[in-house]
C-alpha cells in the first residue's frame, strides 16, 4: 500500500490560520481514516491469504511425503511449512500491512489530539491572548478595555 501523507506536515498548526487550520483540519482528517480502513481491510486480506497458503503447503508436504514414503511428522511439516518461501512472503506481505495500519490508526489518534489543540488555539485567538499586547505580558491580554473603546468610539463616545 503506497502512502503519500507527510504525518508531521498534517499535524502542524499554524496559530497564524487558525481559520484555515480548521477549515482543512477535517478533509485531511477524513483522508487518514479512509487509509487506515483500507489498510485494516488489507490486514484481514493478508490475513486470509496467510491461512490459505499455510494450508495449501501443508497438504502438499503431506502429500509429498506419502509419495516419497516418509513419515511425516507435524514437527517436520511444520518446519517444511515455516520454511517455504511462499509462506514467508506472505508472512512479510501481513506484517508490513499490519505495520502501515499501525502507523495510521496511530496518527488518526494523534488528529484527535490536533482538534483539541485547534479548539483551545480558537479560545486562547478569541481571549485575545494573541494579540501584541498580550504576547509580551506574563498573562494573557484582557480585551475588555480596548473592546469597550471601539464601541464607545463606534457610538461617538469619548475613550
Amino acid at each position: 500500500m503506497d502512502l503519500n501523507f507527510d504525518v508531521e506536515k498534517d499535524l502542524s498548526i499554524d496559530k497564524f490560520q487558525l481559520d484555515k487550520e480548521c477549515l482543512t483540519h477535517p478533509s485531511i482528517y477524513y483522508r487518514y481514516l479512509q487509509a487506515a480502513g483500507e489498510a485494516d481491510r488489507l490486514v484481514a486480506e493478508k490475513k486470509d491469504l496467510l491461512k490459505v497458503t499455510v494450508a495449501r503447503v501443508q497438504i502438499e508436504t503431506r502429500n509429498r511425503f506419502a509419495d516419497e514414503g516418509k513419515k511425516a511428522t507435524e514437527g517436520l511439516i511444520s518446519a517444511s511449512v515455516d520454511s517455504n518461501a511462499e509462506v514467508v512472503e506472505v508472512s512479510n506481505q501481513l506484517r508490513e500491512a499490519q505495520e502501515t495500519s499501525i502507523k495510521l490508526n496511530s496518527a488518526i489518534k494523534a488528529f484527535d489530539t490536533k482538534k483539541s489543540s485547534l479548539d483551545n488555539l480558537v479560545k486562547l485567538y478569541c481571549a485575545g491572548y494573541f494579540s501584541a499586547k498580550g504576547s509580551q505580558a506574563t498573562q494573557p491580554y484582557d480585551r475588555t478595555e480596548q473592546i469597550a473603546n471601539e464601541i464607545r468610539s463606534n457610538l461617538g463616545g469619548r475613550k
